[in-house]
């Protein structure tokens, strides 16, 4: 999705470079919906300013920044529409709240996936709704926006398409038979011209307007539906009853509101229904390495809603809405205080395997050995309750700030020898992180301050990459890949002003000058760089080649007779000694 955004931003493109589409044929577009590429055109418009502001990558927290923003205002558009639908003041704040810290909506603003987006989408789609159909007769532009909304919320995931029914049958109920015709016309008719626009993208990706990027996975719906929901509402492993703990008060609350708000009831109901009950039989109903139910995240609003209702029946049951709210703070807080995937990374290490039946997983995770199916550690995570990623990160929580009963920070240490630990049915054996510097990254990662994240340097020497660079240096690789040279070289200047510091970058960009005949410029974007990092033999390493290339040899000569006394890894070290045997060789030197 990110590629997509950099390419469309600055190529007006939608091609990326290599990536599998949803054929499993090398394609030049992500299987994705675009709707979240769009929106991130707007930190992309930042990016450069940032980095010149305050550099080392730090550009990077605008982009979960964007999800933090849509799942506040999702919260607010929660609040605003139980205020529409009659409820007061004090249920709709405390709905705000829950949905915001008391729910798995929390730990995703640390990401950047697209399902805050689908949610805010859905639910102000629904508060668009309720606004227009308090009026008589309806609001047509609220009408309409709710209509472009849900269109909107397609474009970013496909999946969505099953929810608009319940949007219709919503309009039908509250509504009387004179009002409805002129009611749907204005509904669907932002809708249609968005669903115009996701055929003709549809089309040009993928040659079929019906082709929304994922191939043969929309037809994977092979998980027994008992174990899909069983898994998705009850596990301690991804229910929505532990990482969204109002939950359980949702259907005794829809049975009691059933007489006062029987629309929102039945509304609520059909979409429950409607988007469970197929995600349950997809064949990763779990989201892969995520936390808690992520692909139920769109509809997650609407469950929260569905418990404030009870608010309305009872003060007293305000003590066990503000107590489930409270349990989902402290689950949830295990994903906000260590990134939210550090558990499954951790499990990703093992190599061992776990025996589990299970139907409907796809061959690649399992092999069969003595008529059993075994599966890796991180697949058994969404079915095992020993291996929950909330026993395994309330445990890191120990390692990340009390040390105990080893302490992360010393855990890179080679004299450290680091414990394994049983978590049944696997032991878990943390002297594998020693070799891991990405995971012993992330679980060290948890910042309480934005501003020590922008102000101060990266902790334990970790720089960042701006992912902007990245990305434009990705761009630039398929350019040259395709031989055009001048677009790689756009990139490559574009990627060097983002990393100015970063050999690799500045290696690329002078390869494709030296490519493109600009031989000056090739080399001064080496020199300046040298005159920053003396010390980097990559770089030193091709303005030898350059000045060698360019008929100089008595100065290449020179630059590799210090490249000498610079720690060269063994790959480079005997072509250095050949290149200079051969120059002195050439000048007639001893």
């Amino acid at each position: 999705m990110f590629d997509t955004a950099v390419s469309l931003h600055e190529f007006g493109e939608l091609k990326i470079p290599n990536e599998l589409s949803s054929k499993d044929q090398s394609s030049t577009y992500g299987k994705y919906g675009l709707g979240f590429s769009i929106v991130q055109q707007l930190p992309l418009m930042l990016v450069f300013l940032l980095e010149k502001i305050l550099g080392d990558g730090r550009s990077n927290i605008i982009f979960p920044f964007l999800n933090l923003l849509l799942t506040a205002s999702t919260a607010l558009m929660l609040g605003l529409t139980l205020q529409q639908l009659g409820f007061r003041i004090k249920t709709a704040l405390l709905a705000t709240l829950t949905y915001a810290f008391g729910t798995f909506a929390w730990p995703y603003i640390s990401y950047d996936f697209s399902e805050p987006l689908q949610t805010f989408c859905v639910m102000s789609a629904f508060w668009f709704l309720v606004s227009s159909l308090k009026s008589s007769p309806p609001t047509r532009f609220y009408l309409a926006m709710s209509g472009f909304l849900l269109g909107y919320s397609v474009l970013t995931k496909g999946f969505l398409l099953v929810l608009i029914p319940c949007y219709v049958i919503y309009v039908w109920i509250k509504l009387e038979r004179n009002q409805r015709v002129a009611a749907f016309i204005y509904f669907f008719s932002a809708m249609i011209i968005m669903g115009v626009l996701i055929a003709g993208i549809n089309y040009h990706r993928f040659e079929s307007v019906f082709e929304f990027g994922y191939g043969k996975e929309s037809y994977q719906f092979t998980t027994p539906i008992l174990s899909g929901l069983y898994g998705l509402i009850f596990s301690f492993n991804k229910g929505l009853i532990f990482y969204a703990p109002v939950t359980v008060l949702a259907p005794w609350a829809l049975w009691k509101s059933r007489k006062n708000h029987q629309p929102e009831v039945v509304f609520i109901v059909l979409v429950l229904i409607s988007y469970i009950v197929p995600t349950a039989m997809w064949w990763s109903w779990e989201g892969g390495s995520s936390w808690g139910p992520r692909l139920l995240l769109p509809i997650l609003p609407f469950v929260v809603m569905s418990a404030a209702m009870i608010l309305e029946s009872s003060p007293r049951l305000e003590l066990p809405f503000g107590v489930s709210c409270l349990v989902g703070v402290g689950i949830n807080l295990l994903g906000v205080l260590i990134f939210f995937v550090g558990w499954n990374w951790i499990l990703g290490l093992h190599d061992g395997r776990i025996s589990l039946d299970l139907k409907g997983r796809p061959d690649n995770e399992f092999v069969v050995q003595e008529g059993k199916q075994w599966f890796l550690p991180y697949v058994a995570a969404n079915y095992v309750p020993g291996l929950s990623p909330i026993l395994g990160h309330a445990w890191l929580l120990n390692l990340r700030y009390l040390d105990e009963p080893f302490s992360i920070n010393d855990s890179s240490s080679n004299d450290t020898q680091l414990p394994t630990v049983e978590f049944s049915p696997l032991k878990v054996n943390f002297n594998l992180l020693k070799g891991d510097s990405s995971t012993l990254f992330l679980l060290r990662s948890a910042n309480f301050w934005m501003w020590n994240t922008i102000a101060q340097k990266p902790r334990n020497n970790n720089f960042s990459f701006p992912l902007y660079g990245l990305a434009l240096g990705r761009h630039g690789d398929k350019a040259v890949s395709e031989g055009n040279l001048w677009r790689a070289l756009y990139c490559y200047k574009r990627a060097a002003e983002l990393m100015p510091d970063i050999s690799a970058a500045v290696v690329k960009l002078s390869q494709v000058q030296l490519g493109l005949k600009k031989v000056q410029s090739s080399e001064e974007t080496l020199v300046k760089f040298l005159q920053r990092h003396p010390r980097e033999p990559i770089v030193r390493l091709q303005l030898a080649f350059l000045l060698e290339k360019t008929g100089r040899p008595k100065e290449a000569l020179n630059e590799y007779k210090q490249l000498r006394n610079f720690n060269l890894d063994d790959s480079n070290l005997p072509l250095v000694e050949k290149r200079i045997d051969y120059l002195k060789h050439q000048l007639g030197q001893k």
